[in-house]
């Protein structure tokens, strides 16, 4: 283990693991690379008053999914206690934000959707090629509006999000508006 990771602690691990395991840059030509919007979500909980409740909520959500991340590499069983309450904390809070259509519209509550659908992916919790939070996703993309692709930070969110939409395909075949 390099000599300046010593001294940090799981939590900071799984931040690094995660951001490295799961980040592409944007590529030369411009198009995002894959995840390349999750720097952006820990800026977004970094720089920004963090007690707001879709900040709340991101930062939950992306705990989670680090810790998991970490869980299922190094196997430290008191990071997948955290990372489930911290997934359950992403949730509460979650509701909270969209009860409310100025939080609703928020970057930090669609980047705990995805979060959340990484979450459960990294965690094999899938049961189908429909993530529980596709719909909701769908919701939050035409509530959102086009003001989400002026943006090149949340551009990128924004395509990912579109891709799971995109994927999500129902029983009988059909891939949802």
């Amino acid at each position: 283990m390099p000599r300046f990771l010593q001294d940090s602690s799981w939590e900071h691990h799984s931040h690094c693991y995660f951001l490295d395991q799961f980040t592409l840059p944007t590529e030369p030509d411009g198009s995002p690379g894959p995840l390349d919007f999750i720097p952006l979500l820990y800026t977004l909980c970094q720089n920004e008053k963090a007690d707001g409740v879709p900040l709340a909520s991101l930062g939950a959500a992306l705990d989670a999914a680090a810790f998991v991340s970490k869980v299922n590499h190094a196997e430290v069983s008191f990071l997948e206690v955290k990372a489930r309450r911290r997934y359950g904390q992403a949730l509460k809070q979650l509701n909270l934000a969209l009860e409310s259509v100025k939080d609703a519209v928020q970057d930090g509550t669609l980047g705990t959707m995805v979060m959340l659908m990484l979450f459960e992916d990294i965690n094999s919790e899938r049961q189908s090629l429909m993530s529980t939070h596709v719909t909701g996703i769908q919701h939050l993309l035409k509530l959102r509006g086009s003001k989400q692709l002026s943006d090149p930070a949340t551009r990128s969110l924004f395509h990912f999000a579109f891709t799971q939409k995109v994927w999500a395909i129902s029983s009988d075949g059909r891939v949802f508006d």
